[in-house]
């Protein structure tokens, strides 16, 4: 069991106030930290890394016992690859991961997860690619066994196929060592599919924290009417939200009718207006922070 647990943080850097008295907890999951740019999500990460001073508050880790940051085994990868790139991925992997190359097991296991063979680790990093690159900064963290793993815009310059098998490694990872997982990124149908929760940062301050089912289910789904109709039943107009009409007279209507919309869709499905599109929109993941944070 390993749980961060941030109190109060606070951080300014001149005259800009990038966090604002941040609190949550995060404990054997994978978090999702998401916010616009500038919302202080790299900030806070540096801060839990010790790599910038906290103005107010306390970042701290609790195991079996409390944890000082020098305890913890903790990894990180940023959006831009940290290598020494005159020396071979082997030699990075010996440098980075000192005392931490007993498990060979364990070792061989993370870089078959990665697809990095024999003949990638002895080329230098600086003929990998940026997604090469990528995932050997992911192996050298996993390598490690972290505790805690913090990942900022981990899916920047991966591929699919890459981004598929550097997914899959830190899910294992953190059901293996049952620990926490701090991500950001503005990829949100990944995020949808990998996170157990969302933390939703706007200027500064902690706007939702919860799985990201439950964020979800504060948005109703709405149903998209197309058809050549401009008059629709009263019971049905009142749940308009939109309408939309192209030059040769076709209507687009989007309705929102909360825990009617079932209701809803079966009366424009029996009714005698010709339909030539009716469908169900769910709100995804992206959608539900956009509302979040009123954008």
């Amino acid at each position: 069991m390993t749980k961060l647990v941030a109190n109060n943080v606070s951080k300014k850097f001149k005259s800009h106030q990038v966090l604002r008295g941040l609190s949550f907890n995060c404990e054997d999951e994978i978090l999702f930290i998401a916010g616009k740019n500038g919302a202080g999500k790299t900030t806070f990460i540096r801060l839990a890394l010790g790599m910038e001073r906290l103005d107010k508050g306390e970042i701290h880790y609790k195991g079996d016992k409390e944890l000082s940051t020098s305890e913890l085994r903790k990894g990180c990868v940023f959006d831009t690859p940290c290598l020494f790139m005159e020396m071979s991925g082997q030699e990075n992997i010996n440098i980075f991961c000192t005392g931490d190359l007993q498990d060979h097991t364990h070792i061989n296991q993370i870089l078959d997860s990665l697809n990095i063979d024999h003949r990638f680790l002895m080329q230098k990093a600086k003929t990998y690619s940026f997604g090469q690159q990528h995932r050997l900064n992911v192996a050298i963290a996993l390598i490690r066994k972290p505790q805690v793993l913090f990942l900022d815009e981990p899916t920047v310059g991966l591929d699919p196929v890459s981004w598929e098998l550097v997914k899959e490694s830190i899910i294992l990872n953190q059901q293996q060592q049952k620990g926490c997982v701090i991500i950001t990124g503005q990829d949100f149908s990944e995020m949808e599919k990998m996170a157990n929760k969302v933390l939703i940062l706007d200027e500064g301050q902690n706007k939702y924290l919860g799985t990201t089912e439950e964020l979800i289910r504060r948005f109703p789904k709405r149903i998209l009417l197309k058809t050549k109709s401009a008059s629709l039943p009263e019971d049905i107009k009142k749940h308009i939200v939109q309408v939309d009409a192209d030059e040769n007279e076709n209507f687009s209507y989007l309705f929102s009718a909360g825990e009617q919309t079932d209701d809803v869709f079966i009366r424009i499905k029996n009714s005698a207006i010709e339909i030539t599109h009716l469908s169900i929109i769910e709100t995804n993941l992206k959608e539900a922070f956009m509302k979040t944070i009123n954008m």
